[in-house]
């Protein structure tokens, strides 16, 4: 006898079917349809002992029902019988087959803790009926306003969710999933996150500068660090900010205050302040605005200067590319001597600060001059001068210089 042939599998039942009996030609006339096959089920399962189940048709295509998912059988035909009689079949060949995966039961043992107030904390352990190879799980946390999961390859059982609101309410599930699909979740968990620090104070002790308050009054949560990241330049020709143009602030130990220096005046800051709590580093995702107080302006650009006439200068420039401060922006053109000397400084009011503009003066001549240059001038005083530049020396009357 040849092993039954295996037709169709499920994740529980096998369809085998049994190939006729050779007869005789004497027998072949008076056969009558098959009337019983059987076929025995040897089920292995690792550290239990082998169970045998016995299938039983009325034709040669027997349905093996009932069977285990992800689970492997042996099956061996037993006996044949007709209207003429049994036929023993105890030295046929086995077939060894494996039902398919099925989905997973749930997780079990779901454990959920509030690590900050973003995150949680999940563990979990495996399905008590895997039904095949775990390929992964999915946790769910949800909330009345806010939904958030993650996913786990099948050998992880411990997940942290992040991008939580504070202080809220979740109910946690686990699911896990074969090569069938996702099972059904486990019983639900709830926790609530933690509380966050509050909106920090930022005070403005002078241009250019800040100072932020971030004591939490939280319970063993402490203020380690504040950023203030640029987020745009209003006052700019170019109003975007560089990328990752940020400034730390650094923790005065007297006042207890993080203190900011060097930011640019009217610009828009987004604050980020990070805090410790017990095991988690929790950081604020930066909303909080801060418009820093006006400084002096950015120093002229594209300063030029070329001979008009006879004794007359012509200065160009374009205006600062950030102002830094309200109102009118005015310039002033100073010229120096050899020895270092400002002898000559002329005061222009201009108030458009976009674009060329041009001063014509008069140079006295046959004196030594070296250079010129020009500052930008605004309510809070004079800029960094511009790079300085010769002063043509047809001016001078002194070919030397």
């Amino acid at each position: 006898r040849a092993a039954p042939q295996l037709s169709d599998v499920t994740s529980t039942s096998v369809r085998l079917n049994v190939t006729a009996p050779t007869l005789t030609a004497q027998c072949r006339q008076q056969t009558s349809s098959l009337a019983t096959s059987s076929v025995t089920v040897a089920q292995s399962l690792v550290g239990t002992a082998t169970a045998q189940r016995v299938f039983v048709s009325t034709s040669y295509s027997i349905l093996a029902s009932g069977l285990n998912p992800a689970t492997t059988y042996e099956f061996t035909v037993q006996n044949l019988s007709n209207t003429f009689g049994s036929t023993a079949v105890t030295n046929a060949m086995p077939l060894t087959v494996t039902t398919n995966d099925a989905a997973p039961s749930a997780p079990v043992d779901v454990r959920v803790s509030a690590a900050g107030p973003d995150v949680m904390d999940v563990n979990w352990s495996v399905p008590l009926t895997p039904n095949g190879n775990i390929t992964g799980y999915r946790v769910v946390a949800t909330a009345t306003l806010n939904t958030v999961e993650a996913t786990s390859d099948g050998l992880t059982t411990q997940l942290t969710l992040s991008s939580l609101m504070p202080a809220t309410l979740y109910s946690v599930t686990v699911f896990a999933r074969t090569s069938a699909g996702q099972g059904g979740g486990s019983a639900a968990q709830t926790v609530t996150t933690l509380q966050a620090p509050s909106p920090l104070a930022v005070q403005t002790p002078g241009p250019g500068a800040a100072a932020v308050n971030c004591t939490t009054g939280l319970v063993d949560v402490t203020c380690t660090a504040v950023q203030f990241i640029c987020d745009s330049r209003p006052n700019c020709t170019d109003v975007s900010c560089a990328m990752n143009s940020r400034i730390t602030a650094t923790l005065d130990s007297s006042t207890g205050l993080f203190r900011a220096t060097g930011l640019e005046g009217l610009v828009n800051y987004r604050i980020s302040a990070q805090y410790s709590y017990p095991g988690y580093i929790f950081t604020t995702n930066a909303t909080q605005l801060f418009a820093a107080s006006s400084t002096v302006p950015d120093a002229p650009r594209d300063f030029a200067l070329g001979l008009v006439g006879s004794g007359n200068n012509e200065f160009t420039w374009n205006a600062p590319q950030c102002r830094r401060g309200t109102g009118t922006i005015s310039y002033a053109i100073i010229i120096t001597l050899v020895d270092g000397r400002t002898v000559n400084e002329s005061v222009v009011t201009n108030p458009d600060t976009i674009g060329s503009s041009q001063f014509r003066d008069s140079i006295p001549q046959n004196i030594d001059y070296r250079t010129a240059v020009l500052v930008a001038v605004n309510s809070m005083g004079r800029s960094q001068p511009s790079a300085s530049q010769d002063v043509p020396l047809a001016a001078t009357g002194d070919d030397s210089v």
